[in-house]
């Protein structure tokens, strides 16, 4: 089984229920859809083929967040270095103007198009500046605007982010990338749009969520580390090691982590990636990441299946050569549900176990343990299908819910392996370890640990 998780962007070239086929079976396990594009009449379409395809896959929305886009720019226009154009900074009707009023003084950096085009502000008078090429490029409407020095303090959700995370919450989706996320503040006012069954994973494209990244790794469910807009905000030379310290940071945290951005950009146009995207693939896994992303390469791209059949590919290889850094956790102090995911770990290392199974409220005790990237499945039962999807963006960790009557009875080990043998995930000569929460509904409150040889546990359910 596929331990690196896939997240495929959705867009004109896989809105088909056929297309959408092809990528779950290449090894999509979650889809991703930007708030930025489309409507929500096209959202909810998108999201009602993709659950007609599959109930096991997770919906994840990306809002559009306080990004500046580029507006009123009716034909691309291409300019060359030194040509200069007016920029209003307020919203104007005839004049190119941003998403966003903004202040620019003199000197401020302007980059176009994650920073395809640069410029600079040569001047500024009566709302208007002028703004003077460095690169050569085209502008062409709704590219984004990046200004590495100016001071901006947009709210991270706007009147349409709201009402678009509202409707968005109607069609049962299971996850939320916050754009552009700053700070705590920033999750926690998410947190007051969506509540607390849906995960929110941060994104991290700007310098100031780089430098508050504890905080958000914190108050957030999970990370992921967009590269685009980050190797703007941010000398590209460090985006690499920053991209490292967070993953290891989220697993530490068991937090899943998600690498986003040109992972195979090639492949929007060719059937094949270059060695180096391949590299940038396989080393995001050797990193720690649970997750990876497509953009372009699904969404618009020639080769939608193909990328993903490549990504797989690459997964299968390095997933088998991963080795966990992280050390036990040996503090004396440490929760309950801690030191079991540490035992579970530690007992598929000694013991010849074939899987670690997991009945879970809330996922986080599944999460817990595979942030160790055990060699074995972790196999987790979840309690409703919504926690399942949840657990699509967790390495190592195939999700599947069993039936259960909330009594808190010691059968729950054996009804969930009973569900893993249905499923055909195990088979009866099988050795596992079971974690579970015996006497509680309360999420993370995981306290037994056991070890079964699966034929001889359900045998004795039987007598």
């Amino acid at each position: 089984m596929k331990r690196t998780k896939i997240l495929a962007t959705l867009g004109p070239a896989t809105a088909t229920k056929e297309t959408m086929t092809r990528l779950v079976k290449a090894g999509t396990n979650a889809f991703r859809i930007n708030l930025s594009h489309g409507n929500h009449e096209q959202w909810s379409e998108l999201i009602k083929t993709a659950r007609s395809v599959s109930s096991d896959v997770a919906i994840l929305v990306d809002t559009s967040g306080p990004e500046l886009r580029l507006l009123g720019i009716e034909t691309p226009r291409e300019l060359e270095v030194d040509d200069v154009f007016s920029l209003s900074l307020k919203k104007h009707k005839t004049m190119p103007h941003l998403s966003h009023d903004v202040e620019l003084k003199k000197g401020t950096p302007v980059l176009l198009d994650d920073g395809a085009m640069t410029a600079i502000v040569e001047g500024v008078s009566n709302g208007v500046a002028q703004i003077k090429v460095l690169d050569g490029g085209v502008l062409i409407d709704r590219r984004k605007v990046t200004l590495p020095r100016a001071q901006t303090s947009f709210p991270i959700l706007d009147a349409k982010d709201k009402k678009d995370l509202r409707f968005a919450l109607t069609q049962g989706i299971d996850a939320v990338a916050l754009s552009f996320t700053r700070n705590k503040k920033d999750v926690d006012v998410c947190r007051k749009v969506v509540g607390d069954d849906i995960l929110i994973i941060a994104k991290i494209e700007s310098a100031e969520g780089v430098q508050k990244v504890d905080e958000i790794i914190a108050a957030s469910d999970g990370i992921m580390i967009a590269r685009g807009d980050l190797g703007v905000e941010i000398p590209l030379e460090e985006v690499p090691l920053v991209q490292k310290q967070i993953i290891e940071k989220c697993n530490r945290a068991a937090k899943p982590v998600i690498v986003a951005t040109q992972m195979l950009e090639s492949m929007t146009r060719n059937s094949r990636p270059t060695r180096a995207e391949a590299s940038d693939v396989a080393n995001a896994i050797l990193d720690g990441a649970d997750c990876l992303m497509l953009s372009q390469e699904t969404a618009v791209g020639l080769y939608p299946a193909e990328s993903i059949t490549t990504m797989s590919a690459i997964a299968n290889t390095m997933d088998l050569s991963f080795t966990t850094r992280l050390e036990r956790v040996s503090d004396s102090k440490i929760e309950i549900a801690e030191a079991i995911s540490n035992a579970a770990y530690d007992l598929s290392v000694n013991l010849h176990i074939d899987a670690i199974i997991t009945a879970t409220t809330s996922g986080f005790t599944a999460r817990m343990i595979s942030r160790f990237r055990p060699k074995v499945p972790i196999i987790g039962i979840a309690h409703d299908e919504h926690v399942k999807r949840q657990l699509q963006f967790s390495w190592g960790v195939t999700p599947i819910t069993f039936n259960r009557k909330p009594t808190g009875s010691r059968k729950m080990v054996r009804l969930a392996v009973q569900s893993a043998v249905d499923a055909k995930l195990l088979k009866d000569s099988d050795v596992i370890i079971a974690t579970a929460g015996i006497d509680t509904l309360q999420a993370g409150a995981t306290n037994l640990i056991e070890v079964h040889n699966v034929g001889e546990l359900l045998l004795a359910r039987k007598k």
